[in-house]
């Protein structure tokens, strides 16, 4: 399930996403911002992967993205 993904304990889930299914409204905390997505987001915002429609987290230390990746297992 989305809710054992290592990477929910980076942020801070707000609220339930309008329209409902599994998208939550989140704040990184490193950053600050608010996305309205899913997993998947999260994961890009953090990891850093560029070109998937979503901005980086530019307060995230590379070491940490590293470590990070590793934890995810992308």
């Amino acid at each position: 399930s989305q809710e054992d993904q290592p990477l929910w304990s980076y942020v801070e889930r707000q609220r339930k996403a309008h329209g409902g299914g599994q998208n939550v409204v989140f704040q990184c905390s490193f950053c600050r911002k608010e996305f309205n997505q899913i997993y998947t987001r999260i994961k890009t915002h953090l990891l850093q992967m560029k070109n998937y429609g979503i901005q980086i987290c530019k307060k995230f230390k590379i070491d940490s993205v590293n470590e990070l990746k590793k934890e995810a297992k992308t």
